[in-house]
């Protein structure tokens, strides 16, 4: 006789930890899949909350106006944008890229602002 076959299970791919994040007040939590073409970018845009990604597929490039930081973030990495900090992020290999980000955002404020 067979022994009974293992239920599938949920596996966890990624698992985020934000232990500095200190928030008060009244928010929307919104949560976004973006999928960047190769060669696409975004415009310099700014968002009105908390911006937390983390790159699911290929490799997603975050500019910051602040510093003139350039920095390519691969598939299982994460960033954080501060509300009001000016990014541009864009897709520079030749494979589509993936990610998911979510913000947290003060009721009333806008989402995203471009340049």
């Amino acid at each position: 006789m067979s022994q009974p076959a293992t239920p599938l299970r949920p596996l966890v791919r990624h698992n985020l930890r934000v232990d500095a994040l200190s928030v008060s007040g009244d928010f929307d939590v919104i949560q976004q899949i973006v999928d960047v073409a190769p060669g696409a970018s975004s415009p310099m845009h700014m968002h009105g909350g908390v911006e937390l990604t983390t790159v699911l597929e290929g490799e997603v490039t975050l500019r910051r106006e602040k510093d003139s930081s350039v920095k390519t973030y691969k598939a299982g990495e994460m960033y954080m944008v501060n509300a009001g900090e000016f990014i541009q992020v864009s897709n520079t290999s030749q494979s589509k890229a993936s990610f998911v980000v979510t913000f947290l955002l003060p009721k009333g404020a806008t989402l995203t602002t471009n340049k």
